[in-house]
Order: structure tokens, then C-alpha cells, then sequence
């Protein structure tokens, strides 16, 4: 029987005056290339922290700043950043790639709670939080990332009250979205919950193709399972059902959603 589910596993304006008094950057001088030896430009690095809606509230200046003292860092596929409950000090933000939240359950299975793309933020909780790590992040594919020390971003919320507040909501909305999931897996069939995790990622990280729309991630069976919340069976079948009803199909590489307004339908959700 044909396995539909993927890959298995193997056993991301004005000029202000000096504005943070932030801490010399030490060890987290910003380094101009990766592992691989590509470059990050000190603008671009400006670029891709102004984007970060916690941060958007920065004048150039202060952005400028901040920049220099990021650092790159490469995390290779299957590579875990970090693990839940480990100490935190940096945040990141994504230049490229893809990185897969997951908790552990207190029966011993994995949830898988989102996967992060290019341009998001995320780390922030364990400066806050003298629990540590929340959650673990492990690289769905090689990423590229640009590291904060949390003495920078810590000198930021302190004397920005405006990011703060970004802060805040920020939290607040990961705070929403966790508890939507949380309900999602108490109530809903895994037939529409599946369908609703596939739309929601569809929207990030989907590609426009004359097939249909194109998911580009390489997530196992057990990835899938982890996500929603049921047995690597189920989730075989379930896409076994869709692909004989020709709304999605199931590469090596990724999904197709070959019927996007039916799917969206089937999910109870906006159009894809």
C-alpha cells in the first residue's frame, strides 16, 4: 500500500539619535558570513529586523544598532536549536529556511505546534520566563538565522516602552493561537482539524502553481501525526481519502492541494 504521507525520519526612515545605551556587543559582534560562507549585509540585517512586528516600532537609528550586534547562525536540517527547558539568552529571527515548535506531552508523546518561516521571531519567552525554553525548535530544512543577545533585546524593551507593548501582543496572540489548537484537538474530527493545520501553512509558505497550491515541506507521517495529534495510521489514511478524492496530493517534496476552494471548505476556513 502506497505510503501518502511523506518522507520518513531518520532513527525561518528618519535618523535617531544614540538611543538604547546598549551593552557592548562582545561576543555577539554581528559576523558578516554563515557556516557556508553566504552574506548577510549590515542593511539587510536593519531590513529583516524592521519586518519583525515586535520590533517595528524601532527608528532606524536603534535598528541600525540592534543589527550590529546579531549574529548569524546556520542550524542544519533535522538539527535541534534548542530544547524545552533549556536555559535561553538569545532570541532569533529567520533569514531563510524553516524551523518545527513542538512540546512534550505528559503522556510522552510530541506535539508539533507551528512551523516558523523566513522574517518571524521567536526565543523571546525564556528572557522573560526563568523556566527556560518553552518549547523545542528543531530546523525542518537548513536555516539561516540572525541571533540576539538578551541583554540587547532586554536594553530595547527597558528603554522603549512601544516595544514593550509589540511585546505584549505578541504573546497575547501566540497565547490565542495555542489555546485555538488546544480546542481544535479536544473537539474537532481530525478530518477538519488536518485539513485546517494544512490551510493555515498553505498561507505561509504556499506557492502558486498551475496544479494547484504547493507545500513545500518535508514532514513525515510521524511530523503529521505530531501536529494534530492522532497515530501515523490515521493520517496515512486520511490522505489516502483526499488524494482519491482529488483534493490534495502527496510528494516526496511536499503537498499539492490540487482543489483549493473545496479544501478551504473542508477546513471551514478562508479561501486558500
Amino acid at each position: 500500500m502506497k505510503d501518502f504521507t511523506g518522507p520518513q525520519k531518520s532513527a525561518r526612515a528618519p535618523k535617531a539619535p544614540a538611543p538604547h545605551n546598549l551593552p557592548a556587543p562582545g561576543a555577539f559582534l554581528a559576523k558578516s558570513r554563515g557556516r557556508n560562507g553566504g552574506v548577510v549585509k549590515p542593511n539587510e540585517r536593519t531590513q529583516l529586523l524592521s519586518r519583525i512586528p515586535v520590533l517595528s516600532e524601532l527608528r532606524a537609528g536603534q535598528l541600525r544598532d540592534l543589527s550590529q550586534r546579531t549574529r548569524i547562525q546556520w542550524v542544519e536540517a533535522k538539527e535541534e536549536l534548542f530544547a524545552e527547558g533549556d536555559a535561553g539568552a538569545t532570541a532569533y529571527a529567520i533569514v531563510s529556511g524553516k524551523l518545527e515548535v513542538s512540546r512534550d506531552t505528559e503522556t510522552g508523546r510530541r506535539l508539533v505546534i507551528d512551523v516558523l518561516g523566513p522574517g518571524e521571531f521567536f526565543g523571546e519567552i525564556a528572557m522573560l520566563a526563568p523556566s527556560g525554553r518553552s518549547a523545542s525548535v528543531t530546523a525542518v530544512e537548513r536555516s539561516q538565522l540572525l541571533a540576539i543577545d538578551h541583554r540587547d533585546l532586554t536594553a530595547v524593551l527597558r528603554s522603549e516602552p512601544e516595544v514593550a507593548l509589540a511585546l505584549l501582543r505578541h504573546l497575547a496572540m501566540r497565547l490565542i493561537a495555542l489555546t485555538d489548537q488546544a480546542t481544535e484537538i479536544a473537539n474537532l474530527s481530525l478530518r477538519l482539524r488536518l485539513a485546517r493545520k494544512i490551510a493555515r501553512l498553505a498561507r505561509t509558505f504556499g506557492d502558486e502553481r498551475a496544479e494547484g497550491l504547493w507545500l513545500p515541506l518535508q514532514l513525515s507521517q510521524e511530523d503529521w501525526s505530531e501536529f494534530v495529534g492522532v497515530t501515523r495510521e490515521a493520517i496515512n489514511k486520511q490522505f489516502r481519502a483526499w488524494s482519491e478524492e482529488g483534493l490534495l496530493r502527496v510528494d516526496s517534496d511536499g503537498l499539492m492541494i490540487l482543489d483549493r476552494a473545496r479544501f478551504a471548505e473542508l477546513g471551514n476556513c478562508a479561501p486558500l
